[in-house]
């Protein structure tokens, strides 16, 4: 105690001598060499010795006999010093060898348990694997129908150390009726009736269906996928549409009246990914919104024209990779779009088209992450088609997928008519603030739109950036942006919110 009756603690350190790594060796395993095990290990002879870092590389040895099978191997350090030097000795008791008897689903109340088990990374007479059962978590999350807290479990069965497992999901809401006024930057204010179901009656079947309308727009949708035709991994769907649009920035309205199917299948080589066909027949028809106002010679040429059949055949090519669809922070997603019109499928309009887009998701620090894309696209007329028709171009800027924050939506062009080619570079930070329900986001984009493919220069490219947030409500996926265009031509005023609704990033 000081003179004032405070207690005074003192704590006294004995540091003696620091110690190097003077060798390290395995004792026990008969599974894995030496060799691999040192291998694997991120500590060296002549180190100084870190014991945060040597418990590190215990469970990196761990987790390598986890994902073999050994889930009852313990190993453990056992340390010799002599004066500064010290000889770390790594035993292993590796255990039996566990194999996967059954696989028990708890929880699912809706979902029916085939549609689960579609998706498991790990399956009966499978050597328990570590990493199986992540991704196995990973699977059932991303399927969208089940809260973020899946439970997993084990039962060993018998002497040779077999397991059952046992995984417990909580269902979630996966349909919503909606009927309402929306607002966003393209189409101002819009009423909409919508229904829509992500996994109906259990099978996963996806269906919706909407009507929106406002002074410049009409839309009517319907749209069915089962992702799982006759219990294979076939997805079958179709959709019926007609959209009405006034663009009256350009002085014509487009009619659009078709519908649509599509078949694809897993791509059994490589991991997480599909390939979908799809066919459709779409009749347009364009007219002029004030027919005293001069148009361009396209417009001109369509407005001729009168009613037009497409008829195009479409694939797609996507890996999809992300540890979690709805707040990616690792792997990535990589689509390829390529669409033919007409020629030898018949119709009266003829162009190829063909998207290209790669996302990457990288973890930072304290549960940030760091998603960067990379999207190039290109059309191009063939045939007795003179120009690729006005509503299959490319127009940038504002949000969606073309989306460069900080500018007006469909700003970004050469023309008023738009562009056969673009280039889009975005990076995003996120910031999680209520686990996945709400994320900040910090944001650049940078790219630009081109008469042709070989036009593209990125010394050109309009920048914006920015910050937002995202909420997870029960209609969907909110987002708010704020960004600042570097490019824009209003001197005054170069900031710009933005309101999304589903999709992001």
């Amino acid at each position: 105690y000081d003179d004032e009756g405070n207690l005074v603690i003192e704590i006294e350190v004995y540091e003696g001598k620091q110690h190097t790594i003077s060798s390290i060796s395995i004792q026990g395993n008969s599974r894995f060499s030496n060799e691999k095990i040192l291998g694997e290990l991120d500590i060296k002879i002549g180190q100084i010795i870190d014991q945060g870092k040597l418990n590190q590389n215990l469970i990196i040895i761990e987790t390598m006999y986890r994902d073999d099978g050994y889930m009852y191997a313990t190993i453990f350090p056992e340390l010799q010093r002599n004066d500064e030097k010290l000889d770390i000795i790594i035993k292993i008791f590796e255990g039996v060898r566990a194999k996967v008897r059954k696989i028990f689903i708890n929880g699912n109340t809706l979902t029916k348990e085939k549609i689960i088990r579609r998706n498991l990374a790990i399956v009966p007479g499978d050597y328990f694997r570590q990493s199986h059962i992540m991704q196995t978590h990973r699977n059932i999350y991303n399927l969208g129908y089940f809260g973020p807290n899946i439970g997993f479990d084990y039962d060993p069965i018998n002497d040779n150390g077999d397991v059952d497992l046992i995984f417990t999901v909580e269902e979630k809401t996966s349909g919503s009726a909606q009927a309402g006024v929306s607002f966003d930057q393209r189409d101002k204010l819009v009423g909409f009736i919508k229904f829509s179901h992500n996994n109906l009656l259990g099978n996963a079947w996806q269906i919706s269906t909407q009507w929106e309308f406002s002074g410049i727009k009409q839309n009517y949708d319907v749209s069915f996928t089962n992702p799982y035709m006759f219990d294979t991994n076939t997805l079958v769907g179709f959709d019926v549409y007609h959209t009405k649009r006034n663009w009256t920035e350009w002085n014509y309205i487009v009619r659009r009246s078709g519908g649509g199917i599509r078949i694809g299948t897993r791509i059994p080589w490589i991991d997480h990914s599909k390939i979908i066909l799809g066919h459709s027949l779409t009749r347009k028809e364009y007219e002029y919104i004030d027919p005293y106002e001069d148009p361009s010679s396209n417009l001109e040429d369509l407005v001729e024209k009168g009613p037009q059949l497409t008829s195009s055949f479409s694939l797609t090519l996507k890996r999809d990779g992300r540890n979690n669809i709805f707040r990616p922070t690792e792997g990535s997603l990589i689509s390829s779009y390529t669409e033919i019109a007409g020629g030898p499928f018949g119709g009266e309009e003829n162009y190829c088209k063909e998207i290209f887009q790669t996302n990457w998701y990288l973890p930072l620090f304290l549960k940030l992450g760091l998603g960067l894309k990379w999207r190039i696209g290109y059309a191009k007329a063939f045939g007795e088609t003179e120009s690729v028709p006005l509503d299959e171009r490319f127009y940038p800027g504002g949000t969606g997928p073309e989306g460069i924050r900080g500018y007006d939506d469909r700003s970004i062009i050469p023309s008023a008519e738009g562009a056969n080619a673009e280039m889009i570079c975005s990076s995003e930070i996120s910031i999680p603030i209520s686990g996945d329900q709400i994320i900040g986001v910090l944001f650049f984009d940078a790219g630009n739109s081109y008469k042709y493919l070989s036009d593209i220069n990125v010394n050109e490219f309009k920048k914006g950036a920015g910050f937002g947030i995202r909420i997870m409500t029960p209609m969907g996926l909110l987002g708010f942006d704020y960004a600042y265009g570097f490019d824009r031509e209003d001197v005054d005023n170069k900031w710009k919110f933005h309101f999304q609704f589903g999709s992001m990033f």
